[in-house]
């Protein structure tokens, strides 16, 4: 199990730079004025001394006028959604000090409590940008006008590279090992489970590169040369990848390019995933979904691969994650996905969280943060229950599905066309196979 540490403060306080600094790339957006920044939380994995961390970057209180996003409702939400799975560890308060804290400092601190809903969550403080601080912190730092800010700890540090003015050889090291002693001496320790093996199921188009992933997420290739790769009645292949604790069995499912494949590879295509899920119900059934989407494929038509994936073949049991590929180009990938959410719930793709990815050796630096994105989008699962396939035929349960779905005197082919975008001829073969089953 990852231990959550979830980082919080003001915009411009230097959160994400720390952020940084702890996963060891630079993996979040830094903004030095309130009018930018993190926009939502968004998890990232870190390793130390053999054990996961999940660390949380959050948006940044008082985040100007021009911000969409309630901080202290999207911490909020982070924290009911952590507390309901595997829990908080710790929480690390951000915040920017010349000389002593101010009113600013204790209403962001008040409303970072109001948001821990009274769980005994063990809670520190990092003071940053301590190179401008006018002289060192008084024992009552903490304290304003009588107003008291309770930490667990608490350090000064700088956010500053070694070659910043004023340029200190050793500089971002020794701030490394100071964050992640205080995180380590102070975050509340569960009991690990024991490794469990999780099944991930890719699907979605050839061109969004579903291979290239599961290589990006192993660190190394796996697809190409078929290494540690499984395979099992439904002629799908699996492939063993462990991220720290976990182990993972990823599966990779025949490509569906609805609506321009042919009417036959389409069927074969849907009747090798249906084989997989049942297989894998043997194994104990599937964790995740993990739809891949090419960035300039995203339109109202990915809404067939959803609906025949999320609702129909897993009777909106399992998870579901969204992966967006080929952002390269992006300055920063994760700005994408603001520009596409609004668009994806237009179209009501529903899913649990994404990675905005690029796989192109190209670009090195930016794999590195697909690599943790990716990461972290997978072992958020971990909690996940499992979807084992119900002994009736899919074909049969799909019928029922739509069934429920249809407009007075539509066709189930018409259904078929209008619920799951299928093209015409698709539709009519999968309406025809549909019928003899209700009469089995």
């Amino acid at each position: 199990m990852a231990l959550n540490v979830v980082f919080a403060g003001e915009t411009g306080h230097g959160k994400s730079s720390l952020v940084n600094i702890v996963v060891g790339r630079k993996v979040s957006k830094v903004s030095p004025d309130a009018q930018a920044g993190t926009n939502e939380t968004q998890p990232f994995v870190a390793f130390q001394d053999s054990t996961m961390y999940r660390i949380w970057d959050t948006p940044g209180f008082n985040s100007g006028a021009g911000s969409t996003v309630s901080p202290k409702k999207a911490l909020g939400s982070l924290f009911k959604e952590l507390l309901s799975k595997d829990g908080v560890h710790l929480l690390v308060y951000c915040l920017r000090v010349r000389s002593a804290v101010n009113m600013g400092h204790y209403r962001v601190y008040k409303s970072i409590l109001s948001c821990i809903c009274d769980v005994n969550v063990p809670i520190v403080a990092v003071v940053t940008h301590a190179d401008e601080m006018l002289e060192p912190l008084q024992d009552d730092w903490n304290v304003h006008k009588g107003y008291e800010m309770k930490f667990a700890n608490h350090i000064c540090l700088s956010t500053l590279r070694d070659e910043m003015y004023p340029a200190t050889l050793g500089r971002r090291l020794s701030t490394t090992k100071s964050i992640w002693r205080l995180i380590q001496g102070h975050v509340r320790r569960t009991p690990l489970s024991l490794p469990r093996e999780m099944n991930v199921v890719l699907f979605g188009g050839a061109e969004a590169g579903k291979g290239s992933v599961i290589d990006l997420i192993a660190g190394e290739p796996k697809v190409e040369v078929s290494q540690g790769t499984l395979s099992n009645a439904s002629g799908s292949r699996g492939y063993r990848i462990d991220i720290g604790p976990y182990r993972f069995r990823l599966w990779d499912t025949t490509d569906l390019n609805q609506p321009d494949v042919r009417a036959d590879e389409f069927m074969a295509a849907i009747d090798q995933a249906s084989r997989l899920i049942r297989s894998l119900t043997d194994a104990g059934g599937i964790n995740l979904l993990l739809f891949c989407v090419r960035k300039d494929t995203l339109s109202p038509r990915i809404q067939a691969n959803y609906r025949l994936f999320y609702e129909v073949l897993c009777d909106k049991e399992v998870p579901i994650g969204l992966v967006i590929t080929h952002l390269e180009h992006e300055d920063n990938m994760e700005d994408y996905w603001t520009k596409i959410s609004e668009s994806l719930k237009q179209w009501d793709v529903v899913t649990i969280g994404h990675a905005c990815v690029t796989t192109s050796p190209s670009y090195p630096e930016k794999c590195q943060i697909s690599k943790v994105v990716v990461q972290g989008l997978l072992t958020y699962c971990d909690c996940s229950g499992r979807y084992t396939m119900p002994a009736d035929p899919w074909l049969k349960r799909l019928k029922s599905s739509l069934s429920q779905r249809f407009h007075a005197g539509e066709s189930l082919a018409s259904t078929l066309k209008r619920r799951c975008g299928l093209a015409p001829e698709i539709a009519e073969r999968l309406a025809v196979r549909l019928m003899p089953r209700q009469d089995a």
